[in-house]
Parts: structure tokens; sequence; C-alpha cells
């Protein structure tokens, strides 16, 4: 609690000037400020319509008065955080600031949890964050069949909960989708509008496998049929909000595999079973003698603890037997859906460059903007296809 400002911060350009929802004011400055320390103009600009302050006209603000800046940190933290709690501390670093993981800053992500064990230790507890806020433990853990469209609201009763699961006031919390509160409208849960089956045709499969190359392993693993019967499992997917919403989401995720696979090529990551993808520090999906968790399948999952929450979900030993997600076609699509729901779901109606940043953050803010335009490339395409406008924001 030393710092309310970044240091240094004023010389810093946080400015993304591809986000036209919350466009940068001149002279306005975006670095961090308060308890989380919020940056970017697409967070100060969400966050003060949520909270009710001009968070672009007036983000200093949050170094002005407390209470506006706590809220601000709250408002982070239950819009970006809260949804992987479940998966333990270290998925809270990676929300928070993923530039620090897989070894790119191991000095900050131990402070960070040194400091997580230590309060642990004073509150009495060694799974404080697991045990928080039990709801969404459960949900997160797999303990439901699947995620609540909802799970991030349990608004106030002046407040409405949004179509993406997110509380505040005006047309786009209230307005079409809206699923608990004052609505504008009917409050809708799901659509019975678009038959996901029905988008996602046998040719519209085609065209993406079709461009891969004829002796692709993945092109004799990958089928409609396996994504459909995984769809079984989450009856939810692309069937939230309207129509155009729906079709987006399709495009959305498509356009993810088809970059994490290279057109359903691939099935396991290149060069993987060379990497280490265990964090040791999350005790509660611990890493298996002898067992690599690197990409696999359409969504490349990675991680011992995605593994584990995916495998409690679904019905398989994620942790022991994680070669599953690339022998068991459908088994694979439900992890590439499982890992949709959970983690980039909440964030869809922020635009496409959201979900880039849900799949993986490290891209973003020119991490590799090359492939960022390709995903982007590929999102467009099928929304083309598919007869829906991309939206804005659709870059990180």
């Amino acid at each position: 609690f030393c710092y309310i400002e970044e240091i240094n911060g004023a010389s810093r350009n946080y400015c993304d000037r591809s986000k036209t929802q919350y466009p940068c004011v001149p002279g306005r400055a975006y670095y961090g400020r308060g308890p989380i320390q919020l940056s970017w103009n697409y967070n100060y600009g969400a966050a003060g319509r949520s909270i009710g302050f001009d968070g672009l006209g007036t983000p200093e603000r949050v170094a002005q008065d407390a209470v506006i800046s706590f809220k601000t940190a709250l408002w982070f933290w239950m819009n970006n955080v809260r949804p992987v709690i479940g998966r333990g501390f270290g998925a809270t670093i990676r929300a928070i600031n993923g530039g620090e993981c897989n070894g790119r800053n191991s000095g900050a992500v131990n402070a960070r949890v040194n400091y997580y064990r230590d309060y642990c230790g004073q509150l009495g507890s060694q799974r404080v964050l697991a045990l928080a806020l039990a709801g969404s433990f459960l949900l997160l853990a797999g303990l439901a069949p699947e995620p609540t469209v909802a799970q991030n609201c349990g608004c106030s009763s002046n407040l409405c909960c949004s179509r993406w699961g997110f509380c505040g006031t005006g047309s786009d919390y209230c307005g079409t989708g809206c699923q608990q509160g004052p609505c504008e409208t009917t409050p809708l849960a799901t659509n019975d509008v678009v038959d996901v089956a029905g988008v996602v045709t046998q040719a519209f499969f085609d065209g993406i496998i079709g461009q891969s190359d004829a002796g692709c392993v993945g092109r004799r693993f990958y089928s409609r049929s396996a994504f459909l019967e995984a769809l079984g499992s989450y009856p939810r997917f692309g069937r939230v909000g309207s129509a155009d919403d729906s079709r987006r989401e399709i495009a959305a995720f498509f356009a993810h595999v088809t970059h994490e696979t290279g057109h359903f090529c691939y099935i396991e990551e290149i060069g993987g079973a060379s990497r280490d993808y265990c964090d040791r520090s999350n005790t509660q999906y611990p890493c298996v003698p002898g067992k690599g968790y690197y990409g696999r399948g359409p969504i490349q999952l990675s991680w011992n603890y995605n593994y584990g929450a995916a495998g409690r979900s679904i019905g398989f030993d994620g942790l022991r037997t994680p070669e599953r997600v690339a022998q068991d076609a459908v088994i694979s699509f439900k992890t590439a859906l499982w890992f949709w729901m959970n983690n980039v779901r909440p964030v869809i109606g922020q635009g496409f460059g959201a979900t880039i940043r849900a799949v993986n953050g490290g891209e973003c803010n020119g991490g590799n903007p090359a492939v960022v335009n390709n995903r982007v490339r590929y999102y467009t395409d099928y929304c083309s296809q598919l007869g829906v406008q991309p939206g804005g924001n659709l870059y990180c």
C-alpha cells in the first residue's frame, strides 16, 4: 500500500487504439493506479462504466478517491480473476499479469506466491482462494455439469447481470440478453434461435480441415461428428444472446482452433514434450511424475491445473492420463469446449481481441502481432462465411 500510481507510469503508453469501444482521450493517461494498478484504456473505460465514473475522461480519479480505487480493483478481480480462481493461485497470477509467467519474471512470481502463502497462514487456511466463494469454486472445479452463464453475477438488486455474466447498468448490461435484475427486456439465459449443428455444417468443417496437408495426423483424428458429440456436454455454447452473437462465438472458437491446430493438422504441440508445463505452486492439481501437460487437442490444452480441472469436469484423469486428449477425439473437443466456457465465454462480449487475451495473453500488447493478425484473419473469414459482422475490438 505504498504506491498509488505506477512508478514512471506517465511515461508509458497504455492506449490500445484498436479498442474503439473505449477510445483514448487526448491528454489522458491510462497507466497503473490503485490497489490492482488498473491499466489500459479498455479497463478504465469498462470499470468506469460499471462503477459510475468517467474512466476515460478522468482516469486520475482512481488515484484520488480511495473508494473508487478499491472499486476498480474489485471490478478487475471479479471480471478477470474470479473465473479462474478455482485453479489455484498460479492461475490468478496469469490473469493479472501473464507476462510474468513461463519463466519471464520468476522473481515477481515468487514474491506473489510468498505473500499468498503468508496470508494463507495468517488466515488459518492453506486454500483460501479455492475455498472462498464456494459457488464459483464448485463450478470451476467441475462439480456442476456445466458452467453457468451467470457465474460472475450475484449482482445487487439495482444492477443487471449482462448476457456475459457481468454486473452493471445501461443497455450493455440491462439490454438484450440481460439475465437478472432490472432488465430492459425479458431475461434470456440461453437462446433457441441458433442450432449450432446447423451453423457448423460438414461443409464449414471440411473447409477448415481441407486446408491442412493431406499427410497431417489431425485429418484422421478431428471430425465434425466428434465435435457435435462433445457439444452435447456444453449445450450453451453458441446459444447465448442474439443469433448474431451466437454466430460470432462460433466463428471465434473455430478461429482459435484453426490457429492452434494449423487447420486441424496437429493434435499435439510441436516440441511440447520437451517443455515444462508443470506449475508446482498449484497443489490442488499436482503434477504426476513422468506425465507431460503440453498442448493437446483443438485448443491445445496446457498446464497441469487445466488438465486436472478439465478431467474432473469431463470425467477422466487429466493428471494421470493427459495423453487421452490426443487419443480420444470426443474428449479432445470436450477439453476445448471446457476451456472455452470457463476462460473465454466470460469475456466474449468485449470483442474478439478479449478472446485472444484469454486464450494466449502473451501475444497481446505487441507480444506477437503476427499471430494476433492471423487469429483475426481467421475470425473475420469465418464471420463472413457465417453471414455476420465481426464487431469491434478485434485486436489485443
